[in-house]
């Protein structure tokens, strides 16, 4: 057993028979994550607030976002990992920090980097995708790697599954690790602040798992025949408009093979996902719309991928969705291509089709506008125009920002292309300033309410 080192939130060491003594004020028994949080307090992991003198405040802050340190501090008791004194000066902000040794350990052990300006960021607040990665690497799970068959495991809206936190949101879900609250309506928002309940539910869970099953993922073999029996059903329930057929030809992805164009009407399968692959002989524009015959209320999502030879897409596109339909107007060049739907629950029933259409120049990654700094681009995304596309260059590493400005709920989206290294790189997002690697990239803004009006907005690279 590892010498287990207690420390507060601010630094200050606590009796563990004080800590266990503590009722908080803000944890009512009925809290959604009174378990949780009472169950790290017995371990001595969770200690609350406390006076400068050391003596408990009673509180909690569940629902306060936590900081970095705090989190790691948290992550190092649950795994009772020894802090070393010896390790400090680590990075260039935490010189004199409460939290100094416990983040020098944590870079020594190989459990955080820190960004790509080489500071750590003591004091900022964790989201929900950093969280997953420290407490995954610190308490020492095994992450998966990603591929087309297993990425429908994360098939969140909002979730970039080519992203560098896909893997660890993958072995979260794997293992029962993400608060209910985070994934409602199938929408998990990775940018998310995490709250210190919600970090307090991810950190339980994990530590009472046992270390030998943390390096096991319940996947492949442990479903291998339960994969094949999905996709016979996706295959099954994958029809043309007027009857089922059971002989067509499934890719490895699970996607049933069809020739473009294509319409289908079928019942989404497991996870509520059905996929078609087709192929696409010229360049052009294509018009994806889906609709769930079950339940308009309930919504359905659609999704397009460009199939690479590593079995990863690096051009994709996220439909727009309203009521009971989802659409995708897109200018791709030739190749193979994957068209998904997703139901929030398995057997829904749905329409898919997929054909040839008209654009308006600036439909997808081949029609990219470019930007440069300081040169602002303003357009409007007309009546049923979805999403416009920009694209930059860095030639080497450098701080950028990507502000998109209107008076409409826009969304912006940036994507790194195949020639950009993501080895270590937290993001990027619109409207914060990172230190993009080389490489190529590309900027999505979509409308996410009213299709049939008239958007304008700007968007500039600083």
């Amino acid at each position: 057993m590892r010498t287990r080192f207690i420390v507060t939130i601010i630094g200050i060491l606590i009796p563990f028979s004080v800590a266990l003594a503590v009722q908080f004020r803000d944890v009512p028994k009925d809290h959604p994550y009174a378990t949780e949080i009472y169950g790290l307090q017995k371990l001595g992991v969770f200690t609350g607030d406390t006076n400068p003198d050391g003596t408990p405040k009673g509180t909690a802050r569940p629902e306060d976002p936590l900081q970095r340190d705090e989190l790691l501090a948290l992550t190092y008791r649950a795994n009772d990992e020894e802090v070393r004194n010896i390790y400090n000066n680590c990075f260039p902000d935490v010189a004199g920090l409460w939290s100094e040794s416990i983040i020098c350990t944590a870079k020594h052990n190989g459990d955080v980097q820190g960004y790509p300006d080489g500071t750590f960021g003591a004091s900022n607040h964790v989201n929900n995708v950093e969280t997953l990665k420290i407490v995954l690497t610190t308490l020492g799970f095994a992450i998966p790697k990603m591929t087309l068959k297993n990425q429908v495991g994360i098939d969140y809206k909002n979730v970039n599954v080519k992203s560098w936190y896909a893997p660890y949101l993958l072995a979260g879900v794997l293992h029962g690790l993400i608060p209910p609250e985070q994934t409602e309506d199938n929408d998990y928002r990775p940018e998310d602040k995490t709250t210190r309940a919600q970090a307090a539910y991810i950190i339980y869970h994990a530590s009472m798992i046992p270390e030998e099953d943390r390096l096991k993922l319940p996947t492949e073999e442990d479903t291998e025949d339960e994969d094949e029996e999905t996709e016979d059903d996706e295959s099954s329930s994958s029809s043309s408009s007027s009857e089922t057929n059971n002989d067509e030809e499934v890719t490895p992805t699970g996607a049933t093979l069809a020739d473009f164009p294509l319409h289908r009407t079928g019942q989404t399968g497991e996870r509520g996902t059905t996929a078609f692959a087709f192929d696409l002989s010229e360049p052009g524009t294509v018009l994806v719309e889906a609709v769930n015959l079950t339940s308009a209320s309930t919504g359905i999502g659609c999704f397009l991928y460009l199939l690479g030879e590593s079995g990863f897409s690096h051009e994709f596109f996220v439909g727009y969705e309203e009521g009971g339909s989802c659409t995708i107007r897109a200018a791709l060049r030739a190749g193979k291509y994957q068209v998904e739907v997703r139901s929030r629950s398995e057997g829904a029933e749905y329409s898919l089709d997929v054909a040839p259409s008209e654009g308006d120049g600036n439909d997808g990654f081949i029609e990219a506008v470019s930007l440069r700094v300081g040169s602002p681009k303003t357009s409007t995304l007309i009546g049923n125009d979805f999403e416009d596309w920009y694209r930059f260059r860095v030639g080497s590493t450098q701080s950028h920002r990507v502000k998109l400005t209107s008076a409409h709920n826009l969304s912006c989206a940036i994507y790194p292309a195949e020639d950009v290294d993501l080895f270590g790189f937290e993001g990027p997002s619109c409207g914060k300033t990172y230190e993009y690697p080389s490489g190529t990239y590309y900027v999505s803004v979509k409308k996410t309410e009213e299709a049939a009006g008239s958007q304008t907005y700007t968007v500039e690279l600083r």
